[in-house]
C-alpha cells in the first residue's frame, strides 16, 4: 500500500517576484502487512496560479518515520524545490 501525506505548505517568491506555493509530502509504502515493514520518501510540488508547475519525488529514502520527518523539515526550511530535491537529499544523507 502506498500513501502520501501533505506535511508542510509554504508560499515563497520565485526569482521573478511571483508567488508560488511549495507542497512537501511524506510518502509511505508498506511492503508486508504482517511484518509491517515500511519505506518512507518525499515529494515536492510547486503550484502557481493553482496548477502544478513542477514536481519531484524520491521514494525509499529511509525505513524510519522520524528520520523522514526530520528530512522534510530541513528541506522545507531551506525552500528546496523539485529541481534540486534529489541533490539536496543526497547531500544531507551523505553527510550523516
Amino acid at each position: 500500500m502506498e500513501r502520501e501525506e501533505l506535511y508542510i505548505t509554504k508560499t515563497i517568491k520565485n526569482e521573478y517576484g511571483k508567488l508560488m506555493n511549495l507542497f512537501y509530502y511524506i510518502l509511505k509504502k508498506e511492503f508486508n502487512s504482517s511484518t509491517k515493514s515500511k519505506e518512507w520518501g518525499i515529494k515536492v510540488e510547486i503550484k502557481e496560479d493553482g496548477k502544478i508547475s513542477d514536481m519531484s519525488s524520491v521514494e525509499f529514502v529511509t525505513p524510519k518515520k522520524d528520520e523522514i520527518i526530520n528530512l522534510v523539515n530541513i528541506i522545507s526550511e531551506y525552500d528546496v524545490t523539485p529541481v534540486s530535491l534529489k541533490e539536496v537529499l543526497y547531500d544531507i544523507i551523505s553527510e550523516k
